[in-house]
């Protein structure tokens, strides 16, 4: 195994770790019960991790019809699980942010 080989398994290996830890963590902060304030802040999250991602998919559905010898979907389910996953905590840290929390 020479060093590209290494690098890309560790590279995937990242990614597949990223893909499952991310959403479940995300899970456990949905499924958590806490004060209005929270909760707010939570549904804003959600809500706006879902259009941002819906914006995303559409743009890769509008990138696709428009040039589909160019356009590269190498999209997997852990990939998608990850995107969405990386959004919202995102989401998450900019909304505590403006909200004080």
């Amino acid at each position: 195994m020479d060093v590209v080989q290494l690098q890309g398994i560790l590279g995937l290996a990242i990614i597949v770790i990223m893909g499952i830890v991310i959403p479940i963590s995300m899970w456990f902060s949905m499924v958590k019960k806490e004060d209005e304030r929270r909760e707010m802040i939570l549904e804003k999250t959600c809500f706006s991790t879902l259009g941002i991602y819906t914006a995303t998919l559409g743009i890769n559905v509008i990138g696709s019809f428009v040039s589909p010898e160019t356009f590269i979907h190498a999209s997997t389910n852990i990939s998608q699980l990850a995107t969405i996953g990386i959004l919202f905590s995102l989401n998450l840290f900019i909304t505590k942010r403006r909200f004080g929390c």
